[in-house]
């Protein structure tokens, strides 16, 4: 197996927000950096906070005594070089330079691979951005009202799982070999019709 390595040059871009890199042993009250502040200023207000394995974004949880009304005034509120997106009915509070999106593009202009030419696994309400950037997107399942919506708006640019569970994600990957074998033999086909140089 090929042992995970960050992407050092992307953390680095990221770091104006997320304080520095060798900060990460550290508790998330003790930290530096305008994420970390908002985290410890959610703290004090007593919100419910999860921030287990995470360096460069944290999750702001359901709260007891805390409303829907509550949450949207605290994302509302956030500092600017901030942004927060809903995953699983939590908010998730990370760099506003950082996200699915910019990442997906950051590694796109890395490889040299046109969007066209990618493709996403989801299901939930954040990760609609990144599934309007990419040539396809494939969802094992549907688990917010949104992305039935955009489906059902854009059916050409999605591929729904009709099985359940597992059994969906399978699908969803054997369709995703499909889908990159079939752009193959396109590829191919259109390289075997170029007209062959003439010598001069």
């Amino acid at each position: 197996m090929c042992p995970l390595q960050e992407d050092m040059e992307w953390r680095q871009q990221l770091s104006d927000v997320t304080g520095p890199l060798d900060q990460e042993m550290l508790p998330p009250l003790e930290r530096q950096g305008p994420l970390w502040e908002w985290y410890g200023q959610l703290h004090e207000a007593g919100w419910k906070l999860d921030s287990n394995s995470y360096s460069t974004c944290f999750r702001l949880t359901r709260t007891p005594g805390k409303t829907e009304a509550d949450i949207q005034a605290v994302i509302a509120a956030r500092p600017s070089c901030l942004a927060s997106t809903f995953n699983m009915g939590a908010a998730d509070f990370y760099p506003a330079t950082s996200g699915k999106e910019a990442a997906a593009a950051h590694l796109m202009q890395r490889f040299g691979v046109p969007a066209e030419r990618t493709i996403f696994l989801c299901d939930d309400d954040n990760d609609l951005g990144l599934a309007g950037m990419v040539g396809k997107a494939f969802l094992p399942s549907i688990s917010a009202a949104s992305v039935e919506q955009a489906v059902a708006a854009q059916p050409d640019r999605f591929v729904v799982a009709d099985l359940k569970w597992t059994g969906g994600t399978e699908q969803m990957l054997d369709a995703v070999k499909q889908h990159f074998t079939a752009m193959a033999s396109t590829s191919q086909q259109k390289a075997s019709k170029q007209p062959e140089a003439v010598p001069a």
